[in-house]
């Protein structure tokens, strides 16, 4: 079986906390690369979860390492572009939340995606919690009488 390549953009508390050790964790992935503004964050993060490769640039590190898949764990008002970025260049992304700033760069985000073919999802990681689960499923039995679609979408 081949192991899907995973890179990861920005090195802060989000990717230390969660996405390096999941990632890690699943058998069916390699992580391949870390990268941060902040080169000697990017080279700390590596050598302390023996990730292979650093950068401070994204696209550096895109264009070299080659990822399946990103996620992009920087500051939200860079979401969109390195999103962009790393769709352009065949990677799958798992963007943090929020996707965007606005509205219209998220829309923006979902229609690179589309034209490149790839996933584009987001860490709302709470939907798929049991207790969103359950109230889901109240929702869908009519629990609460008739919610408009908008609302539920």
């Amino acid at each position: 079986m081949k192991k899907l390549r995973v890179a990861i953009i920005g090195a802060g508390q989000v990717a230390r906390a969660s996405h390096i050790s999941n990632y890690q964790s699943l058998e069916e992935v390699d992580l391949v690369a870390i990268c941060d503004t902040n080169g000697d964050v990017a080279n700390s993060v590596a050598k302390q979860y023996q990730i292979p490769y650093s950068f401070e640039n994204h696209l550096e590190m895109l264009d070299k390492v080659k990822p399946d898949a990103v996620s992009i764990c920087v500051p939200n008002k860079y979401h969109c572009q390195i999103t962009y970025d790393a769709l352009e260049r065949g990677c799958h992304v798992l963007c943090e939340k929020p996707p965007a700033i606005t509205v219209q760069e998220a829309e923006r985000m979902k229609q690179k995606a589309k034209e490149h073919n790839r996933i584009l999802t987001f860490g709302f990681h709470f939907r798929y919690g049991q207790n969103v689960t359950i109230l889901k499923d109240l929702i869908q039995g009519g629990e609460f009488g008739e919610i408009p679609d908008v609302v539920l979408q």
